[in-house]
């Protein structure tokens, strides 16, 4: 085999070689690509859930202030009205 001939089939398969290791890369990086774009929407998703349940656990908070409130209020109307009924009955 002529060196030129040699050389001629060395550049095919270098080429071929280049060629077929770019669309791995490529492959690989459209895979990492979605990958990554799969993992970032599933986060979102998932601040989106952690943002709801804030909400419902503070809305919780809130109202068992407010009913905490009415049971104190309930519990010094008890309070003074015993407190009434004791000092007129002495």
């Amino acid at each position: 085999m002529k060196f030129r001939e040699r050389w001629s089939l060395f550049y095919e398969v270098g080429y071929d070689i280049i060629l077929h290791v770019h669309y791995i890369f490529h492959q690989l990086d459209l895979r990492t690509r979605q990958s990554l774009i799969e993992g970032v929407e599933a986060i979102e998703e998932e601040e989106h859930r952690q943002e709801e349940a804030r909400k419902v656990m503070i809305d919780f908070s809130n109202e068992m202030k407010r009913a905490a409130e009415v049971l104190k209020q309930f519990g010094s109307a008890t309070t003074s009205s015993l407190l009434r009924e004791k000092n007129t009955s002495q």
